[in-house]
């Protein structure tokens, strides 16, 4: 490693864990991109279930670290504080269970309650795209995570964004994006945040996090800083 012209990470996350590891190491960030992709053709799988109502969605694997279990107790506060309201809205979980077996326990006593939170299961290609094209919110209250894509890509299909910090993508805040946090309480009052916003506010945010991705996110503009990357190892400029 010592050797090394360039080392490449993901996020500052990554460069800090890097130098806590071997300090002085010439680590340089650059993300992952989004491809740009087409709007889905046909709508995805479980939308009937849904239908006129305004869509939370959490697609990721069903592990505790993703924060499922806050965002379903905020959840269960926002609907019993407004039953009324309630009615308009569906959390919608989407991705495989990894050995919890307290969610679909916990996942159908909150349906039974509130009657809008659902598991529609794993959703790949065509699918997915037409799950984050069908959502309103993409949610992703996660303790940890490397660079989540899904976040990329609920972006490129137009989705409001809320996550957490521990998401790795602190530049998207606060123009982009709203701070869940991790425990129930914060992400209740990001929930509230959002249910509270104008519809001004929401498609301005939206329109901020679609021109920051393309920016810094974009096949293009990632291709670019590689290629830069490569230039430098090669005149020894690092």
């Amino acid at each position: 490693m010592r050797r090394a012209r360039a080392i490449h990470v993901l996020t500052e996350k990554e460069r800090g864990d890097l130098n806590g590891y071997l300090t002085g190491l010439p680590a340089t960030i650059i993300p992952n991109f989004v491809p740009d992709a087409a709007t889905p053709d046909s709508p995805a799988p479980w939308a009937a279930q849904v239908e006129g109502r305004d869509v939370w969605l959490f697609l990721a694997r069903i592990h505790e670290k993703k924060g499922w279990p806050a965002l379903l107790d905020a959840w269960d506060v926002l609907c019993a504080a407004d039953p009324g309201s309630a009615q308009g809205l569906a959390l919608v979980f989407c991705g495989w269970i990894d050995g919890d077996d307290s969610f679909a326990v916990r996942l159908a006593q909150s349906a039974a309650r509130h009657g809008n939170v659902i598991h529609a299961g794993p959703q790949y290609g065509a699918d997915k795209l037409a799950s984050f094209a069908r959502a309103d919110v993409f949610v992703l209250p996660s303790m940890s995570e490397g660079l989540p894509m899904t976040v990329l890509e609920a972006v490129r299909q137009d989705a409001l964004i809320a996550m957490s910090a521990a998401c790795n993508l602190p530049d998207f805040f606060p123009q982009a994006a709203v701070n869940t946090g991790t425990d129930t309480q914060t992400i209740l009052a990001a929930l509230q945040r959002i249910r509270a916003m104008p519809s001004e506010t929401r498609a301005a945010m939206r329109a901020a996090a679609t021109a920051h991705l393309q920016q810094s996110y974009g096949e293009q503009a990632v291709m670019a800083r590689y290629l830069a990357l490569y230039a430098a190892c090669q005149t020894h400029r690092l």
